[in-house]
């Protein structure tokens, strides 16, 4: 123990410390292998452990046009539609209850819903409306409890996360002098305390946001930065990566590409992604016990490719989307939109109902319902 001391003292005299944790920080990062070439379709008998379909039926004359978000809760489903400009929610029996959809002025208002984070310890709804820089607070049965004003609401951001009493906000854009991708507010008469991870220069007038790049898993926020392979913990302090997203040299956005000139806007931002080929737009992160999941771009392709990480295993699963070998004419190509417990969630388009391989007359499906799958995967 002395000569090990001893060491790290000598060792700590003739270079920074902070510079050796920073060194090991990387060296011993967990590696996640994504590689495009190998994101091919697989079947849903292959990788499921479990399989659950979840129909949801809003009442007559409302209609679901996109998941922004979807929440499980004390057997309550939540469906957070950015379009409505409203939370819906609904029972395990996939009948809706009630929604948030509380837009105007006033106490318990907003004007529209820039992002919702749904608070499962504290059983609340809370409504972010950037617009007027304001958090419009519910309860789980979607009744009023509070508002908050943010403070100096130019440090805020469009993303919205709620964690170990701080709110944090994704900037898409660098906000004058301050560059940080994500600002640090405090949670009562929300203030701003600080901003890190510094949103390259390249990008700084990009405004591109994508959809689920963080994910809270037990103690911890997770983050992947646009044009930054890897995920951060973030806490209220600062962020260190603890996963590196490893792929193929011809995949790779140039260094020099991300540290060169600004970009003038998003447009020239995908037209560069796409004649580089290369992999970006990580999103999707979700994480429960045993696996990660996630979304990422490649180049000209319309479409996302997917990725499942195995915790225990270390191997990646990259796949375009889910068939079925009992029912071969399915094609599930949506992302990951959500986890329940070990579950994944994944929405159904609704020209695939009739490929499902579950008898679906048992729904009781209406002209707009909607089908959730959840997705137990098997070790691989």
């Amino acid at each position: 123990m002395r000569k090990t001391g001893l060491y790290l003292f000598l060792i700590c005299s003739f270079f920074s410390c902070d510079n050796i944790a920073s060194q090991n920080d990387t060296i011993f990062l967990k590696k996640i292998e994504i590689n495009p070439q190998e994101a091919t379709p697989k079947f849903l008998e292959d990788l499921a452990e479990e399989t659950v379909f979840t129909p949801l039926t809003p009442p007559f004359g409302l209609k679901i046009k996109k998941i922004d978000r979807v929440f499980f809760a004390d057997s309550l489903i939540f469906i957070l539609d950015k379009s409505l400009d409203a939370v819906l929610i609904f029972g395990k029996d996939g009948k809706m209850l009630n929604k948030i959809p509380a837009k105007g002025k006033g106490q318990g208002k907003f004007t529209q819903i820039t992002d919702v984070f749904f608070d499962k310890i504290e059983k609340k709804v809370e409504v972010y409306d950037g617009a007027i820089s304001k958090i419009v607070i519910y309860d789980f049965q979607g009744k009023f409890i509070e508002e908050k004003n943010i403070n100096s609401p130019e440090k805020s951001g469009a993303m919205f996360y709620k964690f170990n009493n701080n709110y944090f906000f994704e900037r898409i854009t660098v906000i004058k002098a301050d560059k940080g991708r994500l600002s640090v507010f405090s949670n009562n008469n929300p203030s701003y305390k600080k901003s890190f991870l510094e949103i390259p220069n390249s990008i700084s007038n990009v405004a591109y946001g994508v959809n689920f790049n963080a994910a809270i898993f037990r103690d911890s926020l997770f983050y992947i930065p646009l044009l930054d392979n890897k995920i951060y913990s973030v806490s209220a302090n600062d962020a260190k990566p603890v996963y590196e997203l490893i792929l193929p040299e011809k995949y790779l956005v140039p260094e020099k590409l991300v540290n060169g000139p600004a970009m003038e806007d998003y447009n020239e931002f995908l037209g560069i992604m796409s004649n580089q080929g290369a992999v970006y737009g990580f999103s999707h992160l979700f994480m429960n016990e045993n696996y990660i999941a996630g979304s990422y771009k490649e180049g000209y392709q319309p479409w996302s490719l997917k990725f499942i990480y195995s915790k225990r295993t270390g191997k990646t699963l990259n796949y375009t989307k889910l068939k079925s070998h009992v029912v071969p004419s399915l094609n599930v190509s949506g992302s990951v939109i959500g986890n329940n417990g070990d579950y994944f969630i994944i929405n159904i388009h609704h020209l695939q109902y009739e490929n499902l391989p579950v008898n679906t007359s048992k729904f009781k499906l209406k002209g707009n319902s909607i089908i959730l799958m959840q997705i137990k995967f098997k070790e691989f």
